[in-house]
């Protein structure tokens, strides 16, 4: 697991059709801040064990230091990780434009559970549509 990994205090939040993520990195940056960057893309897996509840975002992701929009966004809850605010340099933003989920959720993914997800994708400013269900 790497730094980045290991302070991923944010909760996802959703703002204009775009999931925002607040990461952590060291001060001169991370392997994983930087391969965004380079690449434009990103992954994101949420799994809630109890109920059997899986989720992959996957999509356009880019880096947002701009200290401005850190602060119109920042949760006052965050302070305990990051005692700067939205003021500490190490903070960053990482916005996540999803255009395929995969889902793995009893109830929603079909029977018998387990043997496929869920897949719904989307083009840019176009809506979802179920490619596997």
């Amino acid at each position: 697991m790497n730094g980045l990994a290991k302070r991923n205090h944010g909760a996802p939040s959703v703002r204009s059709g775009l999931f925002a993520l607040n990461l952590a990195c060291p001060a001169g940056g991370s392997r994983k801040a930087r391969e965004i960057g380079r690449t434009g893309r990103l992954s994101v897996v949420y799994q809630h064990d109890a109920d059997d509840g899986y989720v992959t975002l996957i999509g356009r992701g880019v880096i947002v230091a701009d200290r401005a929009l850190l602060r119109a966004r920042w949760q006052p809850t965050w302070n305990q990780f990051f005692p700067a605010g939205a003021d500490d340099e190490t903070s960053i933003f990482v916005q996540l434009e999803a255009e395929r989920i995969e889902l793995w959720v009893r109830g929603v993914t079909a029977e018998p559970f387990g043997t496929r997800s869920a897949i719904l994708e989307r083009d840019p400013g176009q809506p979802w549509r179920l490619v596997q269900g």
